[in-house]
């Protein structure tokens, strides 16, 4: 739902996170390999582009893909800001516009995993 909200706004590249990474900031492993994640993403008709991000500054990715929006869920809210080492100030001056999809109760990949083991 989240990443087809976010393909209506134009052509959609969907930044997936290397597993060095994903344990870096989660500390645990993903359930899926990067290999798996990609190929996942990939299949999505809607999905134009895939990209892999293997740090917490998204400046050098933002600079590559050169999107109009970045699109997140509300429930992150300002934090995010902490997460990506930016501030909407250079988001702005990048000409990126911060957009918010309402977040989706029961969608995380931590509410999946407790419904795969019942």
């Amino acid at each position: 739902m989240f990443l087809q909200s976010a393909s209506r706004l134009g052509n959609l590249t969907v930044g997936v996170n290397s597993d060095d990474y994903t344990y870096q900031y989660k500390k645990k492993k993903p359930v899926f390999s990067l290999s798996e994640r990609l190929y996942l993403v990939k299949m999505l008709d809607f999905v134009d582009e895939v990209v892999v991000n293997t740090q917490d500054d998204l400046a050098p990715l933002i600079e590559l893909v050169r999107p109009d929006f970045l699109v997140i869920g509300s429930d992150w809210g300002d934090k995010y800001f902490e997460q990506i080492k930016m501030s909407r100030a250079q988001l702005y001056e990048m000409g990126v516009q911060l957009l918010y999809i309402p977040y989706t109760p029961f969608i995380s990949s931590t509410e999946i995993k407790k419904r795969c083991m019942k």
